[in-house]
């Protein structure tokens, strides 16, 4: 098994432990999770589990979105993105009241 599987493995276990939400949020979230583990792994990161994340793999994730065309949202997070305009629209800002003022 590759440290990708297990990496997201290791999350997929956290995410059974927490049942917070609807079943779509879950989903989600799941969803979500899994797309930045995987960003990370095409960004070079070599994690093999979740205790292994660090703060420096959060400001590389924030910078690579912040620099990207879709500035606000999360990767895939369809409770934000609107797939027929390419634009966050429900939630505009959602990185500005998530992150401490200093990232944005």
């Amino acid at each position: 098994m590759s440290n990708r599987h297990k990496f997201v493995g290791s999350l997929i276990t956290i995410l059974k432990h927490n049942k917070d939400g609807s079943y779509r949020t879950q989903n989600d979230r799941s969803k979500s999770l899994i797309e930045i583990a995987k960003q990370l792994y095409q960004d070079g990161y070599q994690l093999e589990h979740i205790r292994q994340l660090k703060p420096k793999y959060i400001w590389h994730l924030v910078e690579s979105w912040k620099s990207s065309t879709t500035v606000g949202c999360l990767p895939q997070n369809s409770s934000c993105w609107d797939e027929r305009s390419d634009s966050c629209t429900r939630k505009r800002g959602f990185l500005r009241r998530t992150l401490p003022m200093t990232l944005v």
